[in-house]
C-alpha cells in the first residue's frame, strides 16, 4: 500500500492495467496437483463446516472478495457502483454454481440495478 498510496487514480489504473493480467496468468498456471489441495482448518459457512481446496480459493473466494468490496467502497465513498450484466452477473451466476449460495442482500441490491 504504501507504494501506491500516493499514485494519482489514472496511475493506479494503469498500474492495475500493468500487474493484472500477470497475476490472472500466475492464478491460471497453479499445477492441478496444488489446486486439489485441501488448506488447514475449517470454514463455517451459513453454519456448515467447509474445507476449501487452494483451487477454490484462487477461482472463487479471490475473484468475488474484492467484487464485494467494490460495492463496500462505492457505498462508504457515496458512489453508485455501476453494475452490469456482461461483468457482474457473470460473478452472479458463478456465485450459484460454486459454493455456497450468495446472500440474499447480494441479490437485493442486484435485482434493481442489473439487467440479468
Amino acid at each position: 500500500m504504501s507504494d501506491t498510496e500516493d499514485l494519482r487514480p489514472e496511475e493506479l489504473r494503469a498500474e492495475l492495467h500493468r500487474v493484472g493480467p500477470r497475476g490472472a496468468k500466475g492464478r491460471r498456471r497453479i499445477p492441478g496437483l496444488l489446486r486439489r489441495r485441501r488448506l488447514p482448518g475449517v470454514e463455517v459457512v451459513n453454519g456448515a463446516p467447509k474445507t476449501w481446496s487452494l483451487g477454490y480459493v484462487t477461482d472463487v473466494i479471490l475473484t468475488r472478495d474484492p467484487w464485494m468490496h467494490r460495492l463496500d467502497l462505492a457505498r462508504a465513498t457515496g458512489q453508485d457502483p455501476v453494475l452490469t450484466a456482461d461483468y457482474d452477473g457473470v460473478i452472479v451466476a458463478d456465485c450459484g454454481r460454486v459454493g455456497p449460495p450468495p446472500l440474499p442482500a447480494l441479490f437485493g441490491l442486484l435485482a434493481t440495478q442489473v439487467p440479468f
